[in-house]
């Protein structure tokens, strides 16, 4: 997803880098990774399961906490918006809350949420308008309704939907796009759903598309989990059985200009077709791989938490590349098992995202038995040789409890990973909470992400120049001419990459 989310951008750590670059990344000897502060909702109670899932556009952040009973409604559902500087520098603070319309119950408003920097897209799968637990999804709008507003714009329904589809299961977005499965539409063999702005009338968000695996079958749960990003997207289908029962699949998709013919036997309704379904090559039964799936730029990461590996149930994340063995290929370049081999049950891939070249791979039950803390796994691009990913840094809470279950979600944007925590107790259990790091970087003056401090770096931080955001670097809320004397410090730097 390069681009994804309104265009995420990965940082990297810039070999030979000035003394100015260091002080910049926090000094010499500092922790790959940071953390910067965990968030609650104002108004948490026992069973929200705040950070159920999250967001994050590197200035915002959004959580969902589906179990939250709003109004005395039992798990209607609520999601948080959070504002880095809200209240001081970095302080990511409460910016408002969005459930304005009256749930119903169980609709779990915020089960899957997503994120832009202009747009964020809410699942509620219990929703009814359609039917029972038809479901819905909703869109907000920045600064719809006034500056630092998230106004309501638009509520997706599918063209067919009917009762117990459950869209809005799981949500995705990638700039003027939004991906919405539903994971039990016909017998449980689900689909998924494109919408795009301006399509039906100007700001209107209309179906551009329905997804279907092309060898369906009862209770593969296509929909589980989606992503997208530009021309391509990615449907899991976690109880796939090709490879045995409930070993998973991962469906990819290729949208093309409405002239392109139809390929053999195609039977689509859309400009997106079908191109290749993913199986992991040492796939079993109950490793339920496509529970998590990323799709960005020319990468694929696929969650399979359930993963046996012979000896135990460890998890594992498969890492998938488009050219990989040949054009347009989609293949393997790595496996990333769970280091930790003597825990079971971790469910390591439960939640995975990418950004730039960093790979973020939540663990929720990581942790000796009976005490599931969780961790984040963080891994980098050419880590141990060119384009090699390697281990980076385990995050985890600094001040941890059992059952915290910290990675239950993930999201990186840039240099901010957001993780939700949905077993966090604050004076009561499973209230939730998320929390927020920082990977420092020596190069942070390449803010697109390229390898290369140039000229459309230069370009980014000019355009945002007096606002906030990416080009902020030293992270004083504004973008003027500290930062744009720090860019120009580092520009020319070449060959960034993260470092451990």
């Amino acid at each position: 997803m390069s681009g994804t989310r309104g265009g995420g951008v990965g940082l990297r750590a810039a070999l030979g880098a000035t003394t100015a670059l260091t002080v910049l990344a926090g000094g010499a000897g500092a922790d790959p990774v940071d953390h910067i502060k965990k968030i609650t909702a104002p108004d948490g109670a026992t069973g929200d399961s705040f950070g159920y899932d999250v967001a994050n556009n590197g200035v915002e952040c959004l959580v969902g906490a589906p179990e939250h009973d709003q109004g005395g409604v039992f798990a209607g559902g609520a999601a948080y918006f959070f504002g880095q500087n809200l209240g001081g520098v970095d302080n990511w603070g409460f910016a408002l809350k969005r459930n304005e319309f009256v749930p119903g119950s169980a609709d779990r408003f915020g089960y899957r949420i997503g994120m832009t920097a202009s747009h964020a897209c809410v699942g509620v799968w219990g929703d009814d308008d359609n039917g029972l637990s038809a479901g819905a999804a909703y869109v907000y709008e920045r600064n719809l309704g006034g500056i630092g507003a998230w106004g309501l714009r638009k509520k997706l329904l599918a063209s067919d939907g009917v009762s117990q589809d459950n869209f809005g299961w799981s949500v995705e977005m990638d700039d003027d796009v939004a991906i919405v499965g539903a994971r039990i539409k016909n017998n449980s063999q689900g689909a998924a759903y494109i919408y795009k702005r301006n399509t039906g009338g100007a700001d209107n968000w209309g179906q551009a598309a329905k997804l279907v695996a092309p060898d369906a079958v009862d209770f593969s749960f296509f929909g589980e989990s989606v992503s997208i990003d530009g021309n391509y997207a990615a449907v899991g289908a976690f109880q796939d059985p090709e490879l045995g029962d409930d070993a998973g699949a991962v469906y990819i998709f290729e949208e093309f200009p409405s002239s392109a013919p139809e390929g053999p036997g195609a039977d689509r309704t859309s400009v997106w077709k079908f191109f290749k379904k993913l199986t992991a090559p040492d796939g079993g039964a109950n490793d339920v791989f496509g529970w998590s799936v990323c799709i960005k730029g020319d990468y694929v990461a696929v969650g399979a938490p359930n993963h046996f590996d012979g000896v135990d149930v460890l998890g594992a994340v498969y890492l998938y590349h488009r050219n990989q063995g040949g054009a347009g290929n989609f293949g393997l370049v790595k496996k990333i098992e769970n280091p930790d081999h003597d825990n079971v049950g971790d469910s390591f891939g439960r939640s995975v995202d990418i950004d730039g070249d960093l790979l973020v791979i939540g663990c929720p039950f990581d942790g000796p038995p009976m005490n599931s803390t969780g961790a984040v796994f963080l891994y980098a691009r050419d880590i141990g040789g060119a384009d090699n990913w390697g281990f980076l840094f385990r995050a985890k809470d600094p001040d941890p409890a059992t059952s915290d279950q910290l990675g239950f979600s993930v999201e990186a944007f840039g240099d901010t990973i957001v993780a939700g925590a949905i077993g966090e107790a604050e004076g009561s259990n499973f209230v939730g909470g998320a929390h927020i790091f920082r990977v420092n970087t020596l190069c942070p003056q390449d803010l697109n992400g390229d390898g290369t401090v140039d000229t459309a770096d230069l370009g980014i931080l000019l355009g945002a120049f007096g606002g906030s955001g990416l080009g902020d670097l030293n992270l004083d809320g504004v973008i003027d001419t500290a930062d744009l004397g720090a860019l120009l410090g580092g520009y020319g730097a070449i060959g960034c990459a993260y470092a451990p």
